[in-house]
């Protein structure tokens, strides 16, 4: 059935130790796990738009606001 399918998608997103955002083809947000939602400070009224330039001028802002470049979580 779809909605297991469904079910076991997000568990297997949600297992991820890494961050993961998932997009459609027009960039709209379709799915974030929680280790994203945690490493870009994500307000909880941004998780409910499929917007992705809201998104994106969310982690921007954070990004640019980092005093010595950007955040050290973004570094290799």
């Amino acid at each position: 059935r779809l909605e297991d399918h469904l079910a076991d998608l997000r568990a297997t997103l949600e297992s991820s130790h890494d961050a993961l955002l998932v997009t459609d083809s027009q960039g709209g947000v379709l799915h974030c796990n929680h280790r994203f939602t945690q490493l870009w400070l994500l307000p909880p009224a941004l998780l409910g738009s499929t917007d992705h330039a809201l998104w994106w001028r969310h982690m921007e802002s954070l990004v640019l606001a980092a005093p010595d470049g950007p955040m050290p979580m973004l570094r290799p």
